[in-house]
C-alpha cells in the first residue's frame, strides 16, 4: 500500500518532510530527486513507514512558483505594487504546506 502526499511549495519543503520522516522512524527508500519516469518535473523522495508502506512527497511542476517569481519583477519594472494575485499565491503555497507536513509527523509519531 502506498500513501502519496502531494506537496505545494518548493523543493525545500519536500526535503524537510523527507528529513522529518527519517528522524521519526521512517526508512529511506530513495533520496529526493527528479523522477523522470513519472514526469520531467516530478520531484520526490521515497520513505517506508514502520509497517513497510511507501510514502512519497511530491512536487510536480513549477508553474505556480514561476508565476510567484515573475509577478514581483513585473511590478518593479512597471513601478507598481505587487498585484493581489501574488499575495494570494504566496499565502496559498505557504498554508497548504502545513497540512501535508503535519500528516507526515502524525504518521510517524503514531508508531
Amino acid at each position: 500500500m502506498a500513501r502519496r502526499t502531494p506537496m505545494s511549495g518548493h523543493r525545500n519543503t519536500v526535503d524537510a518532510c523527507y528529513m522529518a520522516g527519517l528522524a521519526n522512524t521512517g526508512r529511506d527508500d530513495g533520496a529526493p530527486g527528479i523522477r523522470a519516469q513519472y514526469d520531467a518535473h516530478y520531484y520526490a523522495p521515497f520513505l517506508r513507514d514502520p509497517d513497510g508502506n511507501k510514502i512519497d512527497f511530491v512536487l510536480r511542476g513549477r508553474l505556480k512558483q514561476m508565476r510567484i517569481r515573475h509577478l514581483p519583477a513585473v511590478a518593479v519594472n512597471s513601478n507598481a505594487p505587487r498585484p493581489a494575485e501574488y499575495h494570494w499565491l504566496f499565502w496559498a503555497s505557504f498554508w497548504f504546506g502545513f497540512p501535508a507536513f503535519s500528516a507526515l509527523l502524525a504518521i510517524f509519531q503514531s508508531e
